[in-house]
């Protein structure tokens, strides 16, 4: 997914400030660049992006995790690179779904999934993606895996929910055996599987997967980048 944007440089502050010089600067900032003083928009927009994360405390933390990994992953070596004409997860999504989850990838799967991202404001209920290359029985298979994995990731007292969704080309019966809705009386304290069909647009999802907190947001960015896309087999609400 390429490296994150560096919001401390977009704010022209040390990645070490406190929250006060960090607001500080962000209101020094938009009075030079807000579009009604005759600034740039572009700007003022990046600007709240970045003051919007690292005023956050839970959301700077994500963040500086992200960068760190992101350091440390480049420092391993150069990565292999991706196959010509192969769309990143941001092109493919669009850029709303980055904006509405912040990354928080769990140091043992950084490997395993392509995104793994809180709600934000809502960090208890996480937002997993990864993209299938095929969709067939051997993707399934580890696909499953990996939602057991990232299950097992959260800890025993950590309340909270988690929605996986499988990024697809299309959509096959070898992966329709994934779709899971929440369990139990509470759904913020299930998970559900989705499948996402980069051909169609199409979110598949069933029972009550509408009610998992992270589902309307992902649901809603998808629709913003792409307002072809529409949920499959929608929730029973």
């Amino acid at each position: 997914m390429g490296a994150p944007t560096n919001f401390y440089r977009t704010l022209q502050v040390d990645p070490r400030a406190e929250d006060v010089v960090i607001r500080a600067a962000y209101r020094a900032l938009m009075k030079q660049h807000h579009p009604d003083h005759g600034g740039d928009a572009t700007v003022a927009r990046a600007l709240n992006h970045a003051y919007a994360t690292l005023a956050d405390p839970i959301a700077r933390a994500a963040y500086n995790r992200l960068v760190r990994l992101h350091s440390a992953r480049a420092d391993a070596g150069p990565r292999q690179r991706p196959l010509q004409g192969t769309r990143s997860l941001v092109e493919e999504l669009g850029e709303e779904v980055f904006r509405r989850f912040v990354p928080d990838f769990p140091e043992d799967l950084v490997r395993v999934f392509d995104f793994t991202g809180v709600l934000r404001h809502s960090p208890r209920h996480r937002l997993w993606l990864k993209r299938l290359a095929r969709g067939d029985a051997a993707d399934a298979r580890a696909f499953a895996k990996a939602v057991e994995a990232g299950r097992l990731s959260r800890p025993l007292w950590g309340w909270g929910s988690d929605l996986f969704v499988a990024v697809l080309p299309s959509v096959t019966p070898h992966c329709r055996w994934l779709l899971r809705g929440p369990g139990g009386p509470v759904a913020k304290l299930s998970y559900a599987i989705a499948l996402y069909d980069l051909r169609t647009g199409e979110l598949h999802a069933i029972g009550r997967s509408g009610e998992l907190p992270a589902f309307q947001p992902f649901m809603t960015a998808l629709q913003t980048a792409r307002p072809s896309a529409s949920p499959s087999e929608q929730p029973n609400t």
